[in-house]
């Protein structure tokens, strides 16, 4: 399954979102020059992975000796993709992904040990472009008018699947604990996000999450609060 140039966008408007930078369309330019410098996705078998990461995940299968993936889902690529970036070992490239410099990321990548060189990134930059200009989308569409009507009813807290009594807590990135685990379980069971149910809400866990918050039009903030909780138990 080959990606569009508007797959490969709407990805990396994720990716970008997971790492925090909410930034609009045209700072995807250079994180998409590298992924046609890659070839991941469009290129190769690695489905759901633009950037040819080797980041485990449930189900993934490795497409070379490398050990590249082949993801099974949208939000498992996306959560592996932030979890591989967040590692420790690219912080030039997040802050030059931060920047919406495609250049800048061209030279953060060449010099990271991520392996793709700056002239390879720097040379699909303007196809990057043309790509994006194409695409014309933001992060977050504006919402369409909706007419005044009566208040909605208050959203009561969701209970845990246990039942009734117990009530779900707001989590946000860097709790532990069950209902950590409830979420992750969740993510797996329903968006297939390939997660570790270790309670620990880590980086691929607030990836899942955000994913999850813009497929249902929430607020995009990584915290597993009333409405999120509804969304991954109720629907």
């Amino acid at each position: 399954m080959s990606a569009t140039d508007d797959q490969l966008i709407g990805f990396l408007v994720d990716v970008s979102s997971g790492l925090g930078d909410v930034g609009a369309a045209p700072d995807i330019v250079g994180p998409l020059a590298w992924a046609f410098a890659e070839g991941g996705w469009q290129d190769n078998a690695a489905t759901y992975n633009p950037l040819n990461t080797t980041q485990p995940a449930a189900a993934a299968r490795s497409i070379n000796a490398v050990g590249v993936k082949a993801y099974v889902s949208l939000t498992q690529g996306v959560a592996a993709t932030v979890a591989t970036l967040k590692n420790g070992l690219y912080s030039p490239v997040l802050g030059a992904w931060a920047g919406g410099d495609p250049d800048a990321l061209a030279v953060a990548v060449g010099a990271s040990k991520w392996g793709t060189s700056a002239a390879g990134i720097k040379a699909c930059i303007p196809r990057a472009r043309a790509a994006v200009a194409a695409w014309g989308g933001t992060l977050t569409p504006p919402a369409a008018p909706v007419p005044p009507g009566p208040p909605a009813p208050s959203q009561p807290t969701p209970s845990a699947p246990g039942g009734p009594d117990v009530q779900m807590p707001t989590l946000s990135p860097g709790a532990t604990g069950e209902a950590v685990k409830t979420a992750q379980s969740v993510l797996n069971g329903k968006a297939g996000a390939g997660l570790t149910v270790d309670g620990s809400f880590g980086a691929a866990t607030e990836a899942a999450v955000r994913a999850w918050q813009q497929f249902f039009g929430l607020t995009v903030d990584g915290v597993i609060g009333p409405n999120t909780w509804t969304a991954l138990l109720l629907l």
